[in-house]
């Protein structure tokens, strides 16, 4: 293997260490929500201050927030790092595989 493509492969590599860092970083602000679950009532009234909303369009609101933003974490950070993680581990073996 060339230089050239060996750097492409390292190049990935450090892409899918930076995926698996961000979906680390979403799954820890997705740990920080949960406070929220226990304390709706209050947050409710601080949120309701500011900007008036029903409860019932307050709690639609904030459990769609939390569902988008555990699913952005799982498709677009956690499951392309697992697929490139295979596909560069595949590629690994491939080139390493004893004849």
């Amino acid at each position: 293997m060339n230089q050239n493509e060996q750097d492409k492969w390292e190049i990935l590599s450090i892409i899918i260490r930076g995926l698996y860092l961000a979906s680390l970083g979403g799954s820890i602000f997705l740990l920080l929500s949960i406070p929220w679950l226990f304390l709706r009532a209050e947050f409710y009234t601080l949120h309701n201050s500011i900007i008036p909303l029903e409860e019932s369009t307050y709690n639609a609101l904030m459990f769609l927030l939390l569902g988008m933003l555990k699913l952005f974490v799982i498709v677009f950070l956690l499951l392309p790092a697992v697929g490139l993680h295979l596909a560069l581990a595949r590629h690994r073996k491939s080139i390493h595989k004893p004849e």
